[in-house]
């Protein structure tokens, strides 16, 4: 039933919207009969708001009518909604005549092109003279609201202009549409939305015609990785239950990487948040959020803490400033969402506000909206957390602002890199996933990213992460390892002395120490924790034992050689073979190792070659002497069981095997 009656409605305005077409028809315009079809399609389209399928129709009949008036007009009107189109309509408006369609709302069409492609002063203008003589209430609504925009735009402040933006990827970019870009915290995972050929649903069907599927493509969810030299991959469908012949948006993930956010609408309500876990190397089926976050009303986008205690989300429920607002909310000791509070005027307006990110630092929120002091459309903003008080929003400015929609703008862990997707015009197509680089002007983020995999004998293992501030034994956090892989990873805040206390569900417990109350900027380090069993270990150190018996046997009669002998006469050596490194631990590190010595020093990386014996090192150097001034560095930060270790050919050795190895191989 309600199907029927939108249908009608389309058809009433498609009747309204054809004297157009008459009129031409009485002049000769569309005198073939293809010609009129296509037209008519194109103004089914239009009157369904469908205006990238009419813009598809129109554009069909613009060489062979380059100077139609009716067809220039509707080309002008359909491009302002193609994401990378508002050049072509801007240059199409400046082909009609404006008296002749002065009583189709021209001055306002005109004037919203003329602010998207940022010539304020002459969109003022023409939509000031709207106001005088235009009777449509909603469009002289939108038209004192984009003045408005315009203004703004006068009177902000150019952003930072040193950032560079530029189009991703050519692997991850396309000609169809991809947005809402989510990278993980370490840079390591890009997820976004893709509407294109490649989703599984197909074509979705129109209104008028659903027999015949022409339109826009169903929307799905997307990843891709880094390849060893740091180049993205190709995109696939994320792995798992996720993505249907129905549409799936991403929203953003969990700062551990494990739990993935995602929009969905039904019959139920108007749309709302589910949650998708990582479950080994597959995502499972999304659920509903559990607890108060969803309500009747429509609820799109998310963004939690690192601690996973609080999350701020967009909602359109009743009680609000007007339109979409940020709500507050608070994980209860149930796992249920809580304690729904509006954010207040500091980040809210009777317009809307809308894609919320908590960095993991905790220090800063940003956001879009169309209201503050907007340049038009959605603008992205920040707000300064402090003690959880958030100041008052400011906007960025250009070029990261412009008077399109700005939003869904997310940063890497260290704020080097922002993404957020666009439709410009020199891009790829549609919709593009741009980055920004810096992603982030402001004071130095202060934040360490604690990361690493977690074995039980050599072998990934599920394991709990809590991370304990030290002074007051309270757990800020719980996070897990994932199941497949064994990685795992924690944004550590400033300003406080850590345990992190690592439990197998068997029991086992290891911790290691971490402060952060001294630290200033950005730190990413390595916290790989090995378990093993009595009797795996037992083989091993037996291993252990024999090959340092073999070192023995093999060194016996041979000369040794003191450190310095060596450091004098092969110290500056090098050969695209050998590289030295600093060894801290063999099997694992100790209970309680503090890894704030080396934070600044370097990464504690694990070491397996072909022994089959894990060993902690840091730091690889092509010669001696560097790996030397790197050895004192790591012991000034208080290191001191550490020594020199070579690696020729895949094969570690001790500093005097290397001697007679490679350097005085027949004695």
């Amino acid at each position: 039933m309600n199907r029927l009656i939108t249908i009608l409605l389309v058809l009433v305005t498609y009747f309204a919207n054809a004297q157009l077409v008459r009129n031409k028809n009485e002049q000769g315009f569309l005198k073939k009969g293809s010609d009129r079809l296509t037209y008519e399609t194109g103004e089914l389209y239009f009157t369904e708001n469908n205006y990238e399928s009419a813009l598809s129709e129109f554009s069909k009949l613009e060489p062979s009518f380059p100077e139609e008036q009716e067809l220039l007009f509707r080309i002008a009107i359909c491009s302002m909604y193609k994401s990378d189109g508002i050049e072509k309509s801007l240059a199409s408006f400046k082909k009609v005549d404006p008296v002749k369609f002065k009583q189709f709302d021209y001055a306002y069409y005109y004037g919203k092109s003329l602010h998207l492609n940022s010539q304020f002063d002459s969109a003022i203008v023409q939509l000031t003279s709207y106001l005088n003589h235009g009777k449509n209430k909603a469009f002289r609504e939108d038209a004192e609201k984009i003045i408005t925009w315009c203004k703004n735009s006068k009177n902000i402040k150019p952003g930072h202009t040193e950032i560079k933006i530029t189009n991703l990827d050519t692997f991850v970019n396309s000609s169809a549409n991809e947005y809402v870009p989510i990278i993980s915290a370490d840079e390591s995972m890009l997820i976004f939305t893709y509407r294109g050929e490649r989703s599984i649903g197909g074509l979705q069907q129109p209104i008028v015609n659903p027999e015949n599927p022409v339109g826009e493509y169903y929307e799905d969810i997307f990843y891709t990785t880094k390849d060893s030299l740091g180049k993205w991959k190709k995109p696939e469908p994320i792995p798992g239950s996720i993505n249907t012949k129905a549409n799936e948006a991403c929203i953003s993930l969990s700062p551990d990487g494990h739990t993935l956010f995602v929009f969905e609408s039904t019959e139920e309500d108007e749309g709302a948040i589910y949650e998708s876990k990582l479950e080994g190397t597959e995502w499972s089926s999304p659920s509903k959020l559990f607890g108060e976050i969803n309500s009747p009303a429509w609820e799109g986008s998310i963004s939690v803490s690192a601690d996973g205690k609080t999350a701020i989300f967009s909602s359109e429920r009743k009680g609000g400033k007007g339109g979409k607002d940020l709500y507050m909310a608070t994980l209860g000791s149930d796992g249920g969402w809580t304690n729904v509070r509006n954010m207040g005027d500091s980040i809210n307006t009777p317009f809307d506000e809308d894609a919320p990110y908590i960095h993991p630092s905790g220090e800063f929120l940003i956001f879009s909206s169309t209201g503050h002091n907007s340049m038009g459309n959605y603008d992205i903003f920040i707000s300064n957390i402090n003690d959880s008080v958030y100041s008052k929003a400011n906007n960025l400015g250009a070029p990261l602002n412009t008077p399109g929609n700005d939003v869904f703008y997310m940063l890497t862990a260290d704020g080097k890199k922002g993404y957020y997707s666009s439709g410009k015009s020199n891009g790829k197509g549609g919709q593009d996933i741009y980055v920004v680089e810096p992603g982030f002007v402001g004071d130095a983020i202060t934040l360490v990213l604690a990361k690493g995999q977690i074995t039980l004998d050599n072998k990934p293992a599920t394991c709990k992460v809590d991370l304990i501030n030290a002074n007051t034994n309270k757990v800020i956090g719980n996070f897990m390892s994932n199941s497949a892989t064994g990685n795992y990873m924690v944004n550590v805040p400033k300003g406080h002395s850590y345990i992190m206390k690592f439990v197998l569900d068997s029991g086992m417990t290891t911790t290691r120490r971490l402060a952060t109350d001294s630290l200033a900027g950005f730190f990413e380090t390595n916290i790989d924790v090995e378990f093993y069993s009595p009797a795996y270990l037992a083989v091993l150190k037996h291993k252990a034992d024999s090959l340092q018996v073999a070192e023995i046997k093999a060194n016996m009669g041979r000369e040794q050689y003191r450190f310095n002998e060596i450091l004098a006469v092969y110290g500056d050596f090098s050969d695209p073979d050998l590289s030295y490194t600093l060894q801290i631990a063999a099997f694992n590190l100790s209970d309680h190792f503090d890894y704030s010595k080396i934070l600044k020093v370097g990464k504690i990386r694990k070491q397996k070659l072909d022994d089959g014996i894990s060993r902690f090192v840091i730091g690889e150097f092509e010669t001696l002497e560097e790996a030397e001034l790197f050895r004192a560095e790591v012991y000034a930060a208080g290191i001191n069981d550490v020594f020199i270790t070579a690696t020729y050919r895949d094969k570690r050795y001790l500093l005097n095997e290397l001697v007679h190895k490679l350097f005085m191989p027949d004695k």
